[in-house]
């Protein structure tokens, strides 16, 4: 959706957004704290392989390490969003314990109405009036404030007990599946084989297929190679790193190896890749 390109990783920013541009069906590692708040139209997207439709009136909380897929975005889609840097991470969820953030990461996207929606309209309203009117600094401290509102939202709003937070947060299948993709973004360079992660998760393969299947409809082969696949994209884009050096690095027995590799997961070699690139 929102990638360390469109922004650096020292600045808050506040913006509007249509995903059209985004909309190109590849996994992205997400490197901030971004919250989107959509106004209008629809889009379908893909958060750690699970699927959400998100519609107007609602938050949606990607953290870093999240891998984000966009599928479709409506033509009148719009949103405003808030990117907050990592190096800031610390600040703007500084009210927030783990148990609590582990449970909006279970339930990313949730939707307003009444006296909740008015306080994210006037919210947004108000941090876009403090972005143009005053200095970054008188900004970048309204914005975190910002974000301590609404996470007290997702606080309020679980709290009314909406659908099944609860069910849903203390699933076995459902946490050993966020295990999974906690351990995929920390390994993907380690092993692209299923049996690793079972092994690091002490479950058989069989199972965390099941699981995964079960959960995003994908297998847990099909997680692993989407997330290697995105972040070898982002490699061979943004960094000066050879292939060979590339293959060292996640773990191929050697560079054609490596390179067969890419070309099945995308349709091009990391030579082919780099090549067109340059030509844009």
């Amino acid at each position: 959706m929102i990638t360390t390109t469109d922004f650096d990783n020292k600045h808050v920013f506040l913006t509007d957004s249509n995903l059209k541009k985004h909309n190109n069906n590849t996994p992205v590692r997400c490197n901030h704290l971004i919250v989107v708040y959509s106004i209008n139209g629809s889009a379908n997207i893909e958060l750690n392989y699970t699927v959400y439709n998100i519609t107007p009136n609602t938050l949606l909380l990607l953290s870093p390490l999240d891998i984000v897929t966009i599928h479709e975005v409506s033509s009148d889609y719009n949103s405003h969003t808030i990117v907050i840097p990592t190096s800031l991470f610390n600040h703007a969820t500084v009210q927030v314990d783990l148990d609590f953030y582990e449970r909006v990461k279970a339930k990313p996207l949730i939707s307003f109405d009444g006296a909740e929606l008015q306080i994210v309209e006037k919210l947004f309203d108000t941090l876009k009036l403090i972005r143009d009117t005053f200095d970054y600094d008188n900004f970048e401290q309204s914005t975190i404030s910002g974000m301590r509102i609404l996470f007290q939202l997702y606080r309020h709003h679980f709290e009314k007990g909406e659908g099944n937070i609860r069910k849903i947060y203390e699933s076995r299948k459902n946490t050993l599946f966020k295990k999974f993709v906690r351990e995929l973004v920390n390994s993907y360079n380690k092993s692209r084989e299923v049996l690793y992660y079972a092994n690091e998760l002490g479950v058989s393969a069989g199972y965390l297929n099941e699981v995964c299947n079960e959960i995003s409809n994908y297998s847990a082969k099909d997680i692993i190679d989407q997330a290697v696949s995105s972040r070898l994209k982002s490699e061979l884009a943004y960094t000066d790193k050879s292939i060979q050096d590339l293959a060292d690095e996640y773990n191929f027995p050697s560079q054609s190896y490596f390179s067969r590799y890419y070309k099945r997961m995308t349709g091009q070699s990391p030579t082919e890749f780099r090549k067109n690139r340059q030509k844009k």
